[in-house]
């Protein structure tokens, strides 16, 4: 069923975020690895929204190795999406 993929995507993307949340022992990662649970995080919105949450990200690709502090980016994303 159509559902039953959205359901696994939803918990895949679930454990990526978590893995990162746990993630304590450093202070900075790269804006790449940040992207991938913001992709994580706006995919479950997606599932849970539909077409009404539309998004577009566009990084240099000389910015993506960039160190930035853990949960920069992220937190601010979901309060757009909320």
């Amino acid at each position: 069923p159509r559902q039953a993929d959205g359901a696994r995507r939803t918990v895949l993307n679930l454990a990526d975020i978590f893995r990162y949340f746990l993630q304590t022992e450093r202070t900075y990662i790269s804006l790449e690895e940040e992207l991938r649970i913001i992709r994580a995080y706006l995919e479950i919105e997606s599932l849970r929204l539909g077409p009404k949450l539309r998004t577009e990200i566009h990084v240099a690709a000389d910015a993506l190795r960039l160190p930035i502090p853990v949960l920069s980016v992220q937190p601010l994303v979901e309060n757009a999406v909320k």
